[in-house]
């Protein structure tokens, strides 16, 4: 279906000469876009693969992300850029370059003065911190483009090339949160080139990029880069996208098992993973370690920080930013996590509540869970969970869950009137 929808804009850009071509001055030098239609048949423009950020690679692997540099004539935003390194998905197979801190803009068209600006709005991928990609393959902007507004995708880093977290070495982590920042830095200053409104920018992903909304929200790095936020299936709290710093250095040392850098020096894990070609690092046994954002420790280097917090209790602090806010769940996304729960239909949906058990706010201790269960499923699934049909609707209402970290808890901590559960 991906393949489809990238055929569908790249066969409906306009046949024009190079000279037609729209150009826009950003602070790196011109860019070149390009006309396009949308499926609805509407007439657009483009402005594809635009550095926000140097390319991290060689000695700036695992490290912030640095401000993109300047260039001489005119950049060309006709074409897309590499993914971020990862297995795709569907092919098994590695794809993307280190070389992949773009983003796309897409708008009806530019400005004739200051006065003629639209709302922007920012999408963050999802693919738990692990895949995903801005491309117009997987996140086309046909359907935003309806509206009279400006769209942006963004790449960042992903797996350990965004996410590794070696402290005693000087890699705090949170490489990849610090690249959505720098992007989002990079629309606060360009973005009224393309007919956006750097005061009416507003940020949104789904599963890990809605979690990452979640995150700008509670992170000081992020103040005053956006105006709101949407999280779609996705949350700071959720259990898959937050650890804590312990356990991400853990998964850096089993990572290095993998790669062939078992080692219990953290400088010398970072040096030997510098050396490692970019495929090892996304391969097959590699990819089963999971990294995500963390707590940092407060940089001697003077290195901005991007949470040194854990998410509830910033929330609970009520240092987060107080911003409109729509949270809520996809319905039915993670039926594509059914198999990973491996439970069978025959099985009770007890089995399946007790693996998120723990997403359920003020519980007692672990041990006093058990007996609520029962009660839980009495309560709310009352179909016939000895069949397949029932059972599979409960866990994608279980899986559902796990993505979003209950919405109406999460409310209960953002108690600002600014925010809305959908």
């Amino acid at each position: 279906m991906a393949s489809v929808k990238l055929a569908i804009l790249t066969l409906t850009i306009c046949s024009v000469t190079g000279t037609d071509l729209p150009t826009v001055r950003v602070q790196q030098g011109t860019l070149q876009g390009t006309y396009f239609q949308t499926v609805w048949g509407k007439e657009c423009l483009a402005f594809l693969g635009i550095p926000y950020a140097k390319p991290p690679v060689a000695d700036l692997r695992f490290r912030a992300p640095q401000p993109p540099e300047s260039w001489e004539g005119i950049y060309n935003a006709t074409v897309e850029r590499d993914w971020c390194p990862q297995r795709h998905v569907m092919a098994n197979t590695y794809v993307g370059s280190e070389d992949c801190l773009f983003l796309n803009i897409y708008t009806h068209k530019l400005p004739e003065n200051a006065s003629d600006l639209k709302a922007a709005m920012v999408w963050i991928h999802g693919g738990a911190f692990k895949l995903g990609t801005g491309s117009s393959a997987m996140y086309g902007p046909d359907h935003f483009l309806e509206e009279d507004i400006v769209v942006v995708t963004i790449q960042y880093r992903i797996g350990i090339l965004g996410f590794l977290s070696l402290p005693e070495a000087g890699i705090p982590g949170n490489n990849g949160m610090k690249d959505q920042v720098m992007a989002l830095r990079w629309v606060q200053k360009n973005i009224a080139k393309f007919g956006g409104d750097p005061n009416r920018v507003t940020i949104f992903g789904q599963s890990a990029g809605g979690a990452s909304a979640h995150f700008h929200l509670l992170s000081p790095m992020s103040s005053d880069l956006f105006y709101g936020a949407i999280s779609q299936s996705g949350s700071a709290l959720a259990p898959w996208a937050y650890a804590e710093p312990e356990a991400v250095s853990k998964a850096a040392f089993e990572f290095g098992k993998n790669v062939g850098c078992e080692t219990n020096n953290a400088t010398e894990l970072h040096h030997c993973l510098l050396r490692q070609p970019e495929t090892s690092l996304v391969d097959e046994a590699s990819m089963k370690v999971q990294f995500v954002p963390t707590r940092e420790s407060s940089s001697e280097s003077g290195e901005e920080n991007f949470l040194t917090e854990h998410p509830k209790n910033i929330i609970s602090a009520g240092k987060f930013q107080d911003v409109p806010f729509v949270t809520g769940t996809i319905l039915y996304e993670s039926a594509f996590f059914l198999e990973m729960l491996s439970v069978t239909h025959t099985e009770d949906v007890v089995s399946c509540l007790r693996i998120f058990a723990g997403l359920i706010p003020n519980l007692p201790e672990p041990a006093e869970i058990e007996k609520f269960l029962p009660k839980i499923k009495s309560t709310y699934y009352k179909r016939n969970t000895t069949t397949e049909e029932g059972t599979t609707d409960d866990r994608l209402t279980l899986t559902n869950l796990g993505m979003s970290s209950t919405p109406s808890s999460l409310q209960s901590w953002m108690s600002s009137p600014k925010t809305v559960k959908y």
